[in-house]
């Protein structure tokens, strides 16, 4: 038995339902900066569709990799990809030549594709971030609506948006 059903029975869903409220209060809008291949310097702001999915990687991980085929794969991206309501944002860490220019280049040109060459992501405070990869998506706004979750969470949350 939770606290919340011993002290409160029957509040549970309340208390769910509150936190979530607070949750989305406490996300913040969040800007970055990223070169692409060209040498272009871009912002995450610049994307104005409904949401921004950034997928953060490192050209030599292997679970990267997979994570990449399975953002590929999933027809609630293509969708909302092909009617302008999601930007896929890649941002590749910790490169220090142009080894992310040759995997970034295997994604789908569909994508927006960078690297964190202002060190914005790894040394600023933009995202909580752990460990690569890693996934966040933004709304409109540059609110955090997701962080730290597993992509199969964040391609539920989207397909219910379809």
């Amino acid at each position: 038995m939770t606290i919340v059903n011993f002290v409160f029975p029957g509040m549970k869903k309340i208390v769910v339902i509150m936190l979530c409220a607070l949750s989305a209060l406490c996300a913040k809008a969040v800007d970055f900066s990223f070169r692409d291949a060209e040498g272009n310097n871009l912002v995450a702001s610049g994307y104005a569709t409904d949401y921004r999915l950034v997928f953060v990687y490192n050209s030599g991980c292997d679970l990267c990799s997979k994570a990449a085929q399975q953002i590929e794969e999933s027809s609630t991206v293509s969708f909302l990809i092909e009617n302008n309501r999601l930007t896929v944002i890649s941002i590749a860490l910790f490169e220090v030549d142009d080894a992310w220019m040759r995997k970034a280049a295997t994604f789908p040109q569909s994508w927006v594709n960078g690297v964190d060459a202002f060190d914005e992501i790894i040394e600023g405070e933009v995202f909580d971030f752990e460990t690569v990869p890693a996934y966040y998506l933004l709304d409109r706004n540059g609110d955090v609506i997701f962080q730290n979750v597993s992509f199969t969470a964040m391609d539920d949350f989207l397909g219910q948006r379809r």
